[in-house]
């Protein structure tokens, strides 16, 4: 069972203005995907510095603010904020990993109002923002519907499938996708950290370990997160990093081959047939860019489709053009489209 806000206070929450600053791509992603869904008006940025710019340039209601970032940290950024008078009433909500008192107090000194715990829960952040926002929601939980979650995904050896999906609103598509985001992104992590210990590069390896580890927990992998902390705690203190290295190696190792196994790859070639059906892929190319003109991410689970009308052609920008989907790269995806459609008819 699952919680879901009720639509009283959907319409209580819809046109708020959000400002998300957090530094992971997929993170950003799951987030605002989940505030999105409530009617919430997000605008994202990467840093503290791109944070403050934004202020600058636009009006926000409350802020939630990522702690462990490159650069300008969510504490310095929030200190910044609070020196200008025009925002001493602006809420500001951490979000961190660290729950210990010693962490709420610095929150607190920053001058930020609350916090949420990683990974991010989405009834704990929907009566968070409630809270500051002073929007009524009730206490009583509320379950979802049978409709709302899915189809289930056999993935759960090596993934908590509930969690991850509790924490993109039961979007299976989105999940599978932001899943195979992660094997290409961090996939080949553990060579690179081993590479960056040798070369005595600490702080780089510091912050991979927190990036895996912050991203594993928002998509349900407890083994590699729990792992990547271990590691990260072990590099910061300079103990026992060879153990928790080769820890982070075998969860990581395992993980991959699960993901691996799974062929989490969109494609259908094996069922395509040798000849297109170019009506049928010109119609998917017109509906294709109006999804992503809009920024849609259900756009890639159309994919499948094209790849089907497309029979044995283009397989090269086909290919090319669901990689992009993928890694949420729209604008290179429009472009790719543009080529195909002048390529079916030429």
């Amino acid at each position: 069972m699952g919680w879901k806000p009720r639509e009283t206070e959907l319409a209580c929450m819809r046109g708020v203005e959000l400002l998300l600053v957090e530094d992971m791509p997929i993170n950003r992603q799951i987030a605002s995907i989940v505030l999105e869904s409530w009617g919430v008006v997000v605008t994202m940025a990467c840093d503290g510095a791109q944070a403050l710019l934004l202020l600058k340039e636009r009006h926000f209601d409350i802020i939630l603010m990522d702690i462990q970032m490159p650069g300008m940290d969510g504490y310095e950024t929030a200190r910044l904020i609070r020196k200008d008078h025009r925002f001493s009433l602006l809420p500001i909500i951490a979000i961190t990993a660290h729950v210990m008192p010693e962490e709420q107090l610095k929150i607190i000194a920053a001058g930020m109002e609350d916090f949420l715990p990683k990974p991010m829960d989405p009834e704990q952040v929907f009566k968070c923002l409630s809270r500051w926002l002073s929007l009524p929601v009730s206490d009583i939980p509320h379950h979802r519907g049978k409709g709302d979650i899915e189809a289930p995904l056999p993935w759960d050896v090596v993934l908590d499938i509930h969690g991850g999906l509790r924490r993109v609103m039961g979007k299976t598509s989105l999940y599978n996708r932001l899943l195979r985001e992660f094997r290409v992104e961090y996939g080949g992590s553990a060579n690179m950290m081993e590479k960056l210990i040798t070369e005595g590069d600490m702080d780089t390896a510091i912050r991979l370990a927190h990036s895996v580890k912050g991203v594993g927990a928002n998509l349900g992998m407890h083994g590699i997160s729990l792992a990547a902390a271990a590691l990260e705690g072990s590099l910061r203190s300079g103990d026992g990093v060879s153990a928790d290295m080769d820890s982070f190696k075998n969860a990581m190792e395992i993980l991959c081959l699960h993901l691996d196994t799974l062929k989490l790859e969109q494609t259908v070639e094996a069922r395509a047939p040798e000849h297109e059906d170019a009506e049928e892929a010109l119609a998917l190319i017109k509906q294709l860019r109006i999804m992503l003109r809009k920024g849609d991410f259900n756009a890639a689970d159309l994919a499948p489709k094209l790849v089907i009308a497309m029979g044995a052609g283009c397989r090269g920008l086909v290919g090319g053009l669901i990689a992009a989907m993928d890694r949420f790269e729209y604008e290179k995806a429009l472009r790719l489209l543009e080529e195909l459609e002048l390529t079916i008819k030429a």
